[in-house]
């Protein structure tokens, strides 16, 4: 944990010590790669955990529970505002 702290930390001065910069930094290509690496392993490290794959259904009947309970609030909440605010 202290290692993620310590590189997002030296990101975030390097940020600040090159935004002057007349430059711009072109990293769009290795940000997507990096991006893309770090969803992989993420993906990989979870499904090598036993743990995750024998509550998989738990897992996603709570998250589709989740889903629908919060598409039906938004909607509701919309409904509303939307008659509150033609009247």
């Amino acid at each position: 944990m202290i290692y993620l702290l310590l590189v997002f930390s030296i990101g975030i001065l390097l940020g600040l010590l090159l935004k002057n910069r007349e430059r711009e930094f072109k990293g769009d290509s290795s940000l997507n790669v990096s991006v893309i690496l770090m969803i992989f392993f993420m993906g990989a490290s979870i499904g090598s955990s036993e743990a995750i794959r024998e509550s998989a259904l738990s897992i996603g009947l709570q998250s589709l529970v989740f889903l629908i309970s919060t598409l039906f609030g938004s909607a509701s909440f919309a409904y509303l505002w939307w008659r509150w605010a033609s009247d």
